[in-house]
């Protein structure tokens, strides 16, 4: 109500904190949090959804919270955008025109629109026999593995002497 409230009356963009949670690690907990408070934001219509990877009353920063907040976040944007309902995506006239031992999923125009789902990045995709075999990681263990992975690849910003000094 408060958001809806201020964009109507002051026509201004809301930032909102949609994301941090009270947990102490990034766990179950902290993603059941971040979920349920980012979608109620979302929802609201808020403009920018703040607080990512916040971590209990600290307000410190988890790097692994933080990139599970990131796939949240796009995950969020994408439930918002809403889903087209028209014949197009429907697409009654190729299911129907679909032969027998035929499957409508081979067909160009599922080809034309398979890109429009939601998928994240962080979520397994793999069969349960090969996630098994890659150690059954849970959504903590492959984002540290994840973020470790990330972390090697980062460079030191160089900056200049008098920027040091100022800084």
């Amino acid at each position: 109500a408060c958001i809806q409230v201020i964009k109507e009356m002051f026509k201004t963009p809301v930032n909102s904190y949609g994301f941090g949670t009270d947990s102490y690690v990034p766990d179950a907990e902290s993603s059941m949090d971040v979920t349920l408070r980012g979608m109620m934001v979302t929802l609201s219509d808020s403009d920018v959804i703040g607080a990512a990877g916040r971590m209990a009353v600290t307000s410190a920063i988890s790097p692994i919270q933080h990139m599970i907040d990131n796939a949240l976040s796009k995950i969020l944007k994408r439930i918002r955008a809403g889903i087209k309902v028209d014949e197009d995506t429907l697409a009654w006239k190729e299911i129907q025109a679909t032969p027998p031992g035929g499957h409508y999923l081979e067909l160009p125009h599922t080809l034309k629109h398979c890109r429009e789902v939601l998928r994240s990045d962080i979520t397994i995709r793999e069969p349960l026999d090969t996630w098994e075999s890659e150690g059954s990681k849970d959504l903590i263990a492959r984002m540290k593995e994840k973020y470790f992975k990330t972390k090697k690849t980062l460079k030191t910003l160089d900056i200049s002497t008098d920027l040091s000094k100022e800084l």
